[in-house]
């Protein structure tokens, strides 16, 4: 028989140290279960239950205080309990477990994240999906979550953007500014075709931001002291992006 020798207690539950010199962790659960004391004499197939329940209730403890303390994914939680060294089969059972008690939901996760995106920010679609990968979510799960945010929110959230970029000129040539700023939504998430789409149908807010003026009077003044004529000034002109009625402010 082998003899408790020591309980310590820790921050995180106990530590049993045995006659054999053999020392291992316990949940305050396991200690009152298994009703462990100092001098408790116990058999080796009674160590080997009380280890392996322990290593289970020690890992279910750290994971719940991991996941209580904020939204987690299962993935981020398998990650977490990876570190800690616990074995794959406890992080299983231990992940089965959180799931069975609704700690961890990554459809739940994925659709509030889709939902406070929409509400809140201007990411699309593909930034959106990008952030939930990183989370370790399946793609299945992402694509059904990513389902609510239709093609007429994405729309909306893209002219509602406009109108708030719309208060800070683009100082830019017609056309660079306008390939500039699709390229902003498409690093936002959204899909070219959906960019296209509202920039056509909003072209009032877009000529009333963009200020090509005081870059076409630095280019044209360059381009006058390098005694360009004309004709290859305009020519010029059209291919740094300027826009004809721009180009036209020549000839007055």
């Amino acid at each position: 028989m082998i003899k408790i020798t020591d309980i310590h207690k820790q921050t995180n539950g106990y530590r049993i140290t045995l006659s054999n010199r053999i020392a291992f962790d316990v949940s305050e659960q396991t200690l009152s279960q298994y009703h462990l004391y100092v001098q408790k004499e116990l058999e080796p197939n009674e160590i080997k239950e009380i280890r392996q329940g322990a290593n289970f209730d020690l890992a279910y403890q750290q994971a719940l205080s991991y996941v209580t303390r904020q939204m987690r994914t299962v993935g981020e939680t398998k990650a977490h309990l990876r570190k800690k060294d616990y074995s794959r089969i406890v992080i299983e059972q231990v992940i089965d477990r959180l799931q069975e008690n609704n700690y961890l939901n990554d459809q739940r996760y994925a659709s509030l994240y889709v939902e406070d995106k929409k509400m809140y920010s201007h990411d699309g679609p593909k930034k959106i999906g990008q952030y939930l990968h990183k989370k370790k979510i399946d793609k299945p799960i992402i694509d059904q979550a990513l389902l609510s945010y239709d093609i007429p929110e994405q729309k909306e959230t893209i002219r509602k953007q406009l109108i708030k970029l719309s208060q800070r000129p683009v100082k830019k040539p017609y056309y660079k500014a306008i390939k500039s700023l699709k390229q902003k939504f498409y690093r936002y998430g959204f899909q070219s075709y959906i960019i296209d789409e509202v920039f056509q149908a909003h072209m009032d807010i877009i000529d009333q931001m963009i200020d090509e003026s005081s870059s076409f009077e630095k280019d044209v003044s360059k381009l006058h002291n390098k005694g360009v004529s004309r004709y290859a000034m305009k020519q010029t002109l059209r291919q740094k992006g300027y826009s004809s009625a721009q180009i036209a402010t020549l000839e007055e």
